[in-house]
């Protein structure tokens, strides 16, 4: 593209191409338009409906240049430096408003962890001085409490072969992960845990342990169904390890070269999302070192191989979770300890699609994790003790 100087005047008219950011279901028969360049983002949004011939009109936002148009598009292009011999390319996403918020619980003490099962039908979080509670997705239902050891991060997993049980995964700060199972119709206190060198003796279901390979504080496990149930786990001393459930042996391990404070991997595997202690996340690809594949089933993880790809500062201070969203494979939450949470389009992490921000008393509450119920719903926890949940109602 060739640059002109900022006070040039912009152009009165320029050829653009839209992109489509979002669905398949807004893809537009025609792309190419000779646009005025007075139009805002309302504008180019009321066009977009216009052309799909919607029922129920769609906000949409308007990014060029990775960046969402907040002004005319005659002050983007003159802001860039843009010449009406230029086509550009404008990208549409759904415009997500003002999220609703409300508080679900208060734990009474600082929550280190929350994780929801594959089905979504439960949550579990788990609290620093080692209380754990279960609850109901639908209708945020508390239906246990448990008391264990000081816990640092936590994971839960449900299968239809364990009927109506969960395995619950808590991470703990001396590297150690203890693996306990849980009855959801009746919760009570596991009977059975374990030490770091000695597995766990129980008729209940098999195989259930302990497992170590961090040398610090685990703060991050996700469950995860390649061909078999894995666990992935990070941990303040930079490494990032995928564990076999049924063997309990890490099948790998990567050095990250920094303090990880939070982790996921997306819905097909492809990409690893992290937290870190500045407040940045990063998105890194995870690939087979021989083919560049997507892993696809459990053999392929030990060949596999993980690489940066892109990251910003996205807080101003410790990224705590890091969460993709179940049904929109674009979209990321992330929240901090400097009480803001943030939706994400991976594809434009530079800038937020939306934040919410929480307090306790007047005063930013330190946001502790974060994890999806549902894809509108967004379940937050808190240093004080608190369960808030989002609905963001474009997100259906």
């Amino acid at each position: 593209m060739e640059d002109i100087t900022p006070d040039e005047i912009a152009p009165t008219q320029i050829h653009a191409e839209l992109e489509n950011g979002t669905s398949e279901e807004y893809t537009l028969d025609d792309t190419s338009f000779m646009l005025p360049t007075n139009i805002d983002r309302a504008g180019l949004s009321r066009m977009i409906n216009d052309m799909l011939n919607l029922e129920k009109h769609v906000a949409f936002d308007i990014l060029f240049k990775d960046e969402p148009l907040r002004t005319s598009l005659a002050e983007k292009l003159q802001e860039h430096g843009v010449k009406s011999e230029t086509t550009i390319k404008l990208v549409y996403i759904l415009a997500i408003t003002e999220p609703e918020l409300t508080e679900v619980d208060n734990m009474g003490d600082w929550i280190t962890g929350i994780a929801v099962t594959n089905d979504r039908k439960h949550f579990a979080t788990a609290c620093y001085e080692g209380q754990v509670a279960l609850f109901t997705s639908q209708g945020t239902e508390k239906i246990g409490d448990f008391k264990l050891e000081q816990t640092s991060s936590i994971g839960i997993y449900s299968d239809p072969g364990l009927d109506k049980h969960v395995e619950l995964v808590c991470g703990h700060m001396d590297g150690k992960m203890d693996v306990y199972f849980i009855d959801t119709r009746k919760p009570q206190l596991p009977s059975a845990t374990a030490t770091s060198d000695a597995a766990i003796e129980t008729n209940t279901i098999e195989p259930i342990f302990s497992f170590q390979k961090h040398n610090s504080t685990v703060t991050s496990l996700k469950f995860l169904d390649i061909s078999e149930p894995l666990l992935l786990s990070a941990a303040i001393d930079g490494q990032i390890a995928i564990w076999s459930i049924k063997s309990g042996a890490a099948l790998t391990a990567f050095a990250c070269g920094r303090a990880i404070t939070c982790i996921d991997i997306s819905n097909t595997y492809d990409l690893v999302y992290t937290g870190h202690e500045e407040g940045t996340i990063a998105i890194w690809e995870l690939r087979d070192k021989s083919t560049g594949n997507v892993p696809k089933h459990t053999e392929d993880i030990p060949n596999c191989n993980l690489s940066r790809k892109s990251s910003t500062l996205m807080f101003d201070r410790l990224t705590t979770g890091i969460i993709t969203n179940p049904k929109h494979e674009n979209i990321v939450a992330a929240v901090s300890l400097d009480g803001n949470a943030a939706l994400i389009d991976r594809r434009y992490i530079k800038i937020p699609l939306q934040t919410v921000s929480f307090k306790n008393q007047d005063e930013p509450d330190r946001c502790t994790g974060a994890h999806w119920t549902t894809s509108q719903e967004l379940m937050c926890t808190t240093a004080a003790g608190k369960i808030h949940k989002i609905i963001f109602k474009e997100l259906e």
